[in-house]
Parts: C-alpha cells; structure tokens; sequence
C-alpha cells in the first residue's frame, strides 16, 4: 500500500472554507505522506494508460464522480483515501501494519452506523447490519492496488455506469449533487450498494482501527 493520500473535488465549485480548513489539517497530519488533491485540472495526471475513464465520467454528478474516482484510483493506484474532513490521526501507522501482512488488502475505519453502508435488503442487508463493525467506512480508507477486492470493485461500478450511459445523454445531473428527480442515478448506486457487500465479502482482508474517526465539530457534523 504506497504512502500516498488522495483528496477529491470533482466539480468546478469552490471549495467551502470548512473544506479548506480540513485539507490543511489532513497535510498537517500526514506529513509521512504523498498528499495528491486531484481536480479537474491535474485529472488526467491519474488516468492509467489502457484504461481510461468510463464515457459516463463527464455526465455525472460531482458526487458520482468521486465514487467512481474512488475504485479507480484504489484498484490502478492504492494508497488512502479521504473525503475532505478533518482527521487528526496518521495514516502511516495503519500502512505500515497492513503492508507488514500480505493477508491485509485493506484498511480504515468503522462506519458510524450501519445505516451508513445502505444495507440491502433481505438476508444480505441483515448481514451487513450485523456486521458492520467489521466494514469499512465508505468516507476514508486505504488498498492496496491491484487486488480481487479492488478488481470487482472497479468493475461493477463500471458496468452500472454502461448501463446508466445512455440514459445520462439526456437526464443530465443538477450539480453538485444529481438530486434533480430526471437525474437516472440512486444516491448510493455507485459507492455504497457496491462496496459494502464487498467490503462485508472480503472483511477478513481488511485491518480496521476502531480508534480512528473523523473530528466532530460543534455543529455536530464530522
């Protein structure tokens, strides 16, 4: 797992002086650490030759955009990823623990809730509200590149995006957020309905620290 963090703003929106606030404090508390905060501008620095982003990437929501982003970058590059909020505990410990074991693909931390992992239904959502403590949380984590949890990852996203393709041409998102009703992508399709079943399939290869958690603020948002 390279010693490499990556932050995301997908959008040509400003970014909020919150954010700003937790990117200084996500440097400031990994200086051990390749901090790489990709834009639309330095996107292409990223881009894996014979395997370039989906057609969908440029129709979808800033949002949607960062879940693809994220299993790309995991599969093609590994390394942490974080949604930028304030964290104050070092990744590189947690690196170097998971690179010490090769049965280790994975690290993070526990989700909050299992409301958080957008349970299925029936007897897989019963599993992962079960077993949600040992899932990681979808907001930061790190992999490394390359593995079958990554692969199958990478791909299904991909496939629901051929499958959204079309559809987006002319139900474009309303940025940020795509939550304009024409809008034909779920909320949680392309992160959580995905990841958290591979994250409960594969929660043996994944060292989880449960001291780890983003900062809450007096607004009592993370």
């Amino acid at each position: 797992m390279p010693s490499r963090l990556f932050l995301l703003w997908t959008g040509d929106n400003d970014l909020s002086p919150q954010r700003m606030r937790a990117i200084k404090s996500l440097r400031r508390h990994n200086t051990e650490l390749d901090v790489v905060f990709i834009t639309a501008e330095n996107l292409n620095d990223v881009v894996v030759q014979g395997h370039p982003l989906h057609p969908a990437y440029e129709k979808l929501s800033y949002v949607h955009r960062s879940d693809y982003l994220r299993a790309y970058l995991m599969h093609h590059h590994g390394g942490v990823y974080s949604d930028i909020k304030d964290m104050r505990e070092p990744w590189k410990p947690l690196i170097d623990r998971a690179n010490r074991d090769h049965t280790m693909w994975a690290c993070g931390l526990i989700p909050p809730d299992s409301r958080d992992l957008s349970p299925a239904f029936g007897a897989l959502g019963s599993d992962q509200r079960t077993h949600y403590t040992r899932m990681l949380d979808q907001r930061a984590f790190g992999f490394k590149p390359g593995s079958s949890w990554t692969d199958a990852w990478l791909s299904e996203v991909e496939r629901r995006l051929s499958y959204f393709d079309r559809l987006l041409d002319e139900k474009r998102p309303q940025q940020p957020w795509g939550l304009n009703a024409e809008y034909p992508i779920p909320w949680t399709a392309l992160l959580a309905q995905v990841m958290a079943p591979l994250s409960l399939k594969y929660s043996n290869h994944a060292l989880i620290d449960p001291d780890r958690a983003f900062v809450m603020h007096l607004d009592g948002h993370r």
